[in-house]
């Protein structure tokens, strides 16, 4: 489970502050944004969560906004999008939500990705047993990162 950090950043000379938010899992449109606003790495980047699920390159958004945070004037906040993932994944009581959630959710996303490889439909696991093989295939960096915001 997710565990609160807090962070206390005092800057003294100029900068230019970008924020964004609501990325859902469309990297083609937050490069195409940061290159709008002609983003450098010397500029303070605040991605203020929500860029998972709903759209197709959930992985690859994840993966780009992990290079990003490489950055040490990059913060990535975690949004209810990001803290779903998270909460479906690792508490028991909520594995019974998930058929539920990826009928709220869009037609993509990284659980809906894993819950079709992983042929979960097919009514021979469990509840708890969908949530352990979901939560294990989305084991990779990318989705640890997630928990570590």
């Amino acid at each position: 489970m997710i565990t609160p950090k807090h962070l206390k950043k005092i800057v003294n000379d100029d900068y230019r502050l970008i924020v964004i938010s609501d990325i859902h899992g469309h990297l083609d449109r937050l490069r195409s944004l940061l290159k709008k606003v002609h983003y450098t790495p010397e500029d303070y980047l605040v991605i203020l969560g929500d860029f998972v699920e709903k759209g197709d390159q959930v992985r690859e958004t994840i993966a780009y906004i992990k290079k990003l945070d490489e950055n040490e004037r990059t913060f990535v906040l975690m949004g209810n999008c990001e803290w779903a993932i998270d909460a479906l994944l690792t508490i028991p009581e909520l594995a019974g939500e998930i058929p539920k959630y990826l009928k709220r959710v869009s037609s993509n996303g990284c659980i809906r990705e894993a819950y079709q490889k992983l042929h979960l439909a097919d009514g021979s696991e469990t509840m708890l047993g969908i949530q352990r093989k979901i939560a294990e295939y989305l084991k990779e960096e990318e989705i640890i990162f997630l928990i570590c915001l």
